[in-house]
């Protein structure tokens, strides 16, 4: 398999199953996993969107725009993994705990975001519209999480946030494994 597909899967693993299964699996779709299991797969699976991101620094040429992109993977990491913590008090009913860490990680990774998109503008990585939206909406994400919280209701500004930067990353997938 091409590196290309490898890693175009990776991004669309990580931007259409977590919907997937919060949508569809959870108590609030179908409910066929509970909120444990519902917390435990969505996490393991949005996992493959740091990878994702690693493998496309990894073939970028060393430039200013790949120790962006390189920044903002590591934050993107960090965010993740206390993210993780944070899924975890979810699962276990826990929202107040959740929410609290969730605003910090969920801002935090919109700071990685901006980074990603700075660095694939300037390595010239993804289009320029991508690019600037991942900017822009780094950029934005990071003032309404950090500022706004991120509690779990219908009217929660997590709500608008989440699924454009996860329309943004299944464009990304397609990009990735439309390229030759």
């Amino acid at each position: 398999m091409k590196s290309n597909t490898i890693t175009g899967l990776f991004f669309l693993v990580g931007g259409v199953t977590p919907l997937l299964i919060y949508m569809a699996l959870s108590p609030d779709g179908l409910d066929v996993l509970t909120t444990q299991q519902t917390e435990l797969i969505a996490s393991w699976l949005l996992l493959s969107i740091p990878i994702a991101y690693m493998r496309t620094t990894n073939i970028m040429t060393a430039s200013t725009g790949k120790e962006m992109a390189q920044i903002g993977v590591l934050v993107t990491i960090v965010a993740f993994g206390g993210g993780m913590v944070a899924d975890a008090f979810a699962a276990a009913g826990d929202d107040a705990a959740r929410n609290t860490i969730g605003q910090l990680l969920w801002s935090t990774m919109m700071i990685g975001t901006f980074f990603l998109g700075l660095g694939y503008y300037l390595e010239k990585a993804f289009p320029v519209v991508v690019s600037g939206l991942l900017m822009l909406l780094g950029v934005v994400g990071f003032l309404v999480l950090g500022i706004g919280g991120t509690d779990q209701d219908e009217n929660s500004l997590l709500m608008v946030v989440m699924p454009i930067w996860m329309l943004l990353i299944i464009a990304m997938g397609v990009i990735t494994l439309r390229r030759e």
